[in-house]
């Protein structure tokens, strides 16, 4: 999973219960990956706030594996 870029889509922000992306980066132990290989994006599907964030990180995530995997293979 190493070259796969991985994005949490933390929904629901608009809920008190929610749980913040620090809490969730925790839970799910991502601080022991490397850095920059993750990302947590707190959003809310009613409203779309934080969505086209997260779709836009993840553009960019799969273009950079994309040219590092083209400069591999030249």
């Amino acid at each position: 999973m190493k070259n796969v870029p991985f994005i949490v889509i933390a929904n629901k922000q608009d809920s008190n219960e929610a749980l913040s992306a620090e809490i969730i980066t925790d839970k799910l132990e991502l601080n022991q990956w490397p850095n920059g290989s993750y990302n947590v994006i707190p959003c809310c599907a009613l409203t779309g706030d934080g969505l086209t964030n997260a779709f836009t990180i993840l553009a960019k995530l799969i273009r950079k594996q994309a040219k590092k995997h083209r400069l591999e293979i030249d």
